[in-house]
């Protein structure tokens, strides 16, 4: 027998006489941490995933197709949770909640929580697809309000340049002669024609714009059902438990070794000041 295999047996069996020596600590920590951790386990209700899916817009439709997802993670959905949580007993966690973009404008909402609580998972989502369309409603205001200045500014330009115009060719502007009133008014009706181009290329925008925002409020709907998966989310419970007497055993082992070095440290220290 070479010396490395007799030092591991006499390492072995050395650990094995400090084990037997301090079993009732090993099996004290042993059950302490088992039955703490199979405790806590058992008590936590399995967890399932909750998905449901929104159309904001359609991407062959609509011009300037904004993107929702990041504003529903981390505004809307921050919010909507707060305000369930300062009403409700349970409270959730917003970071149980994800959204997740799916090609042609639609987002898949997206949860994961214990059965019990699916009613008030369906009505945060409600609450989120509201609250895109409050938001939608917003800018759609905003942009009325900006397509009507521009239509208001648009006419009162017209306005000043045709009360220009009919000063150029009053009698008035006997100041200039035939030819230069007729190359006035040539420069005065281009100019007129660009400046009116100009706006109404404007305005169509806006307009495009407005019909745009309209069109995603009133688009913004679910298109499936609210759906509860039927898998658990993350480890079984008979594979926890296995991991909780992986763990018990290092604990008991640890607990073992450390009161060893304990007591063989007190003795040195004994026997040092003999």
């Amino acid at each position: 027998m070479s010396n490395n295999n007799f030092n591991d047996e006499v390492s072995l069996t050395d650990s094995w006489n400090k084990l037997v020596q301090y079993k009732k600590i090993f099996l004290c920590i042993f059950f302490i941490v088992f039955i703490v951790f199979s405790f806590l386990i058992l008590l936590t209700p399995y967890k399932y995933k909750f998905t449901q899916v929104i159309k904001i817009a359609s991407a062959d439709n609509i011009i300037n197709v904004v993107d929702e997802s990041s504003k529903i993670e981390e505004v809307f959905y921050p919010a909507v949770v707060h305000m369930y949580n300062m009403q409700a007993q349970e409270k959730l966690n917003v970071s149980d909640f994800e959204v997740k973009r799916i090609g042609g404008g639609a987002l898949l909402l997206s949860c994961v929580g214990k059965k019990s609580n699916a009613s008030n998972y369906k009505i945060i989502f409600q609450k989120i697809i509201e609250k895109i369309i409050d938001a939608n409603k917003e800018l759609v205001e905003d942009h009325k309000k900006r397509l009507i200045d521009s239509k208001i500014n648009l006419e009162q330009r017209l306005k000043v340049i045709n009360e220009f115009n009919k000063t150029i060719l009053s009698k008035k502007s006997l100041l200039f002669s035939e030819k230069q009133r007729n190359f006035l008014l040539e420069a005065l009706m281009e100019k007129i024609y660009l400046d009116q181009d100009l706006y109404l290329n404007k305005l169509i925008y806006k307009v495009d714009l407005l019909n745009t925002q309209i069109y995603k409020t009133y688009n913004t709907k679910p298109i499936s059902k609210f759906i509860i998966s039927d898998q658990i989310v993350g480890l079984p419970r008979g594979v926890l438990l296995i991991l909780t007497t992986v763990a018990a055993l290092f604990f008991g082992l640890l607990g073992v070794f450390t009161t060893n070095f304990v007591v063989e440290l007190k003795r040195d220290t004994k026997n040092t000041k003999k």
